[in-house]
């Protein structure tokens, strides 16, 4: 089902770009045709305020006549967009421990197992952790998924426990084992709960200190068929620690991709994985900004 990264981004992007170019002559750039191209780029989710870089950048080397035509535009297209996904470096290593942040809904505990599987599969001993104690049903989710994939997995103690208790407790087991990969799902809600951002910076700030010894990574999942709406998503839990990576969940069931763009250039956070078909534990691949690129301006 996710038999390459290109067949994804198929459905990931609007289909407004499938024909991107398709407004430009061959010869001369006008206004017209520009603001054109930037309706299509703001349907495809892109966002208004990256579309009017975009386009800026554009008249400009229009202006210094470096654009003469329909394949410049694609050309100095490409390159912007491939500048912008590439800008965003991580400066963390691959991670010992791995915090997963985002709202109920985004794929949080199934990207947890797709994680999990991938690095078991790597030959990793793995442990994960059931912090997000708050949704009843999150531990015996996670707990049904880890039989599956074959991996330890670390509960609260009791319902309702601190997440930040789990955490520290969890720690400890996971020292005296030697884990070689923990993978903690956090507690998620909606990214408007000021009492969730207190939970979470506590988790993290927790997180932090029992494995201080360990590289540890805190990675946003972002279901990308809410589009723009994502934007929000980042900026408040950016509240809440430093981000050092983003997976875009659900990508076989959107077209509002667009939206990555705007994110990584606002947040300077780079995307790592992909994720697709929801019961598919392979369904999980490393992202890759030239391919993004290429489906995105409709090149095969």
């Amino acid at each position: 089902m996710f038999s390459s990264l290109k067949q994804t981004f198929f459905s990931f992007f609007s289909t407004a770009t499938k024909k991107l170019f398709s407004i430009f002559g061959e010869h001369g750039v006008t206004d017209q045709e520009l603001d054109k191209f930037f309706e299509i780029l703001v349907c495809a989710d892109v966002g208004v305020a990256f579309s009017r870089g975009l386009i800026s950048n554009l008249k400009k080397q229009r202006d210094d006549g470096i654009l003469k035509g329909k394949e410049d535009v694609a050309k100095s297209t490409e390159e912007y967009l491939l500048k912008t996904l590439e800008s965003a470096k991580t400066s963390l290593e691959e991670p010992d421990v791995i915090a997963l942040i985002g709202i109920n809904g985004s794929g949080k505990t199934t990207t947890c197992a797709k994680l999990a599987n991938m690095y078991k599969e790597q030959g990793l001993s793995v442990l994960v952790v059931a912090a997000d104690t708050f949704r009843a049903a999150a531990a015996e989710q996670l707990s049904s998924w880890t039989r599956t994939v074959g991996v330890d997995i670390f509960l609260p103690s009791k319902q309702n426990q601190d997440p930040a208790a789990v955490i520290y407790d969890a720690a400890n087991y996971a020292k005296e084992k030697k884990y070689d990969k923990i993978i903690i799902d956090t507690a998620g809600r909606i990214h408007t709960s000021d009492n969730l951002l207190q939970e979470l910076s506590k988790s993290l700030n927790v997180c932090k200190k029992v494995f201080s010894d360990k590289k540890i990574g805190n990675w946003i999942v972002l279901d990308s068929t809410l589009g723009q709406s994502l934007v929000e998503q980042v900026r408040f839990f950016g509240q809440s620690s430093d981000l050092h990576g983003i997976i875009f969940t659900k990508l076989d069931g959107t077209s509002k991709g667009g939206a990555i763009f705007s994110i990584v250039q606002e947040f300077l956070i780079p995307v790592l994985f992909l994720t697709v078909a929801e019961n598919d534990l392979r369904g999980i691949k490393k992202f890759d900004a030239r391919i993004c690129v290429s489906q995105f301006i409709g090149q095969e």
